[in-house]
């Protein structure tokens, strides 16, 4: 924690990313010209802020209001700030608001420390403004952001259980909760327990689901692999992109605030993708039509997803050509036209392209041979044998890596048997 002050104008500051309409900060502040003008500042840059003129009435306030900062000021009469904040941190819904101590301008070393001491997130100094004051807002707007989805997972553990879906013993459901919401919204992600179906792999590396194991019940989990929000219709297959306090083996991915941003403008796009949907859409007993539209949801969300992390998640793209892979294998299964199944190949193709010149490791491998099955499928033998090439290249270079070792002699098993075999591939003439 540091002290902070710098004299650059507001206007020549950039803006904080995180400032959105519903974002809220509370200034206590002992100093009214102070306080004037932290409320000009963090008004400009989006916030709603409000004034807390005595102490004594600060966490009645902050319980009332829940803002995402607080800022208070160590000199208000009638005001322990230590106090302050031990009550909010106990308070469920109040964990998640982050504090920021104000202290005069000069303030002694000793006096400094004990005020780092008491636990707030800074201490910063009554003359902060400008780029400083941006800078610290930005600090403390991404601090609630995290702590938010950390007590919600922590929340989400109490009340969310794992439970059989009743008439059918190979499926289990999880009760997990959309990140994209300030408040719990549940929905259910369904999981195959191991074993009690069985798999074979289609030409373009997707599990078949064949049939039950003995005395087990069927489910073709493309399906169901799918969860979606029932409230703003984010969608997707990657378990860490929801809080599932059943999952112990994953760590949740915090979205980054631009993508939480996006994600909610496009709500309305998601919800006229979903007007179609059946009433079992959201239970086991979704259909082949229900399971494309969730396909298309899922599209859209990682495009969002894409879009704002082009760099930091790579393996998006690969994901996305994955789920046009799976609509078009669904599509097969419905007896669709030629036209639409090579169609929805093709887009397939553009996503795995891109995570090919950006994967590595046992993402690249896979999205090399997609690569090799998509181009023989589509009759273009030419790149279906660079990509062979590739892969070659790829299983001459070391691995510290032993799963991709095991994965290298996979694909490339898979790719020169698809070769030797490509006639018996291509798609229908159209």
């Amino acid at each position: 924690m540091s002290t902070a002050v710098l004299s650059t104008p507001l206007s020549a500051a950039r803006t904080v990313t995180q400032a959105a309409g519903n974002h809220k900060i509370l200034i206590a502040n002992a100093d009214c010209a102070s306080a004037a003008e932290l409320v000009v500042a963090a008004s400009a840059l989006g916030f709603h802020a409000g004034v807390c003129n005595d102490g004594s009435s600060l966490i009645e306030q902050t319980k009332k209001i829940i803002p995402d900062i607080v800022f208070i000021d160590t000199e208000l009469p009638r005001t322990d700030a230590g106090s302050v904040i031990r009550v909010l941190q106990r308070f469920p819904g109040t964990r998640a608001v982050v504090v920021i101590l104000m202290v005069p301008s000069g303030t002694d070393t000793s006096k400094l420390a004990r005020a780092q001491a008491l636990g707030a997130f800074r201490v910063v100094s009554r003359t902060i403004h400008g780029q400083a004051m941006v800078d610290l807002l930005d600090e403390a707007q991404e601090e609630a952001e995290r702590l938010k989805h950390e007590h919600h997972a922590s929340d989400d553990a109490k009340v969310c259980a794992t439970r059989h879906v009743p008439g059918n013993n190979s499926l289990l459901a999880r009760k997990i909760s959309c990140p994209f919401h300030d408040s719990f919204v549940a929905l259910d992600r369904f999981v195959l327990r191991t074993g009690r179906i069985l798999t074979d792999q289609t030409f373009f590396d997707l599990p078949v689901y064949i049939h039950a194991a003995p005395k087990c019940d069927f489910i073709n989990y493309h399906l169901l692999a799918v969860a979606v929000c029932p409230k703003c219709f984010f969608a997707t297959n990657e378990p860490s992109y929801f809080h599932d306090p059943s999952e112990k083996k994953l760590k949740l991915h915090h979205h980054s605030q631009p993508t939480r941003d996006m994600m909610i403008s496009r709500t309305a796009q998601r919800v006229a993708i979903a007007s179609r949907i059946s009433s079992g859409f959201f239970t086991e007993q979704r259909t082949v039509a229900d399971a494309l539209i969730s396909y298309d949801l899922a599209i859209s969300a990682s495009e969002v997803i894409l879009t704002c992390n082009r760099h930091a998640l790579p393996l998006e793209h690969l994901r996305l050509a994955n789920y046009h892979l799976r609509i078009a294998h669904l599509m097969e299964l419905s007896k669709a036209s030629a036209v639409d199944v090579k169609a929805r190949a093709v887009l397939a193709m553009d996503g795995l392209k891109q995570a090919f010149l950006t994967l590595e490791g046992g993402g690249l491998l896979k999205a090399t041979y997609q690569l090799v099955a998509l181009t023989i499928a589509l009759g273009d033998d030419k790149s279906a044998y660079q990509y062979i090439t590739r892969l070659t290249e790829l299983s001459h270079q070391p691995s510290a890596n032993s799963d991709d070792c095991a994965a290298m002699e996979r694909y490339l098993a898979k790719s020169k048997s698809a070769w030797e075999n490509r006639e018996a591939h291509r798609f229908a003439p159209m």
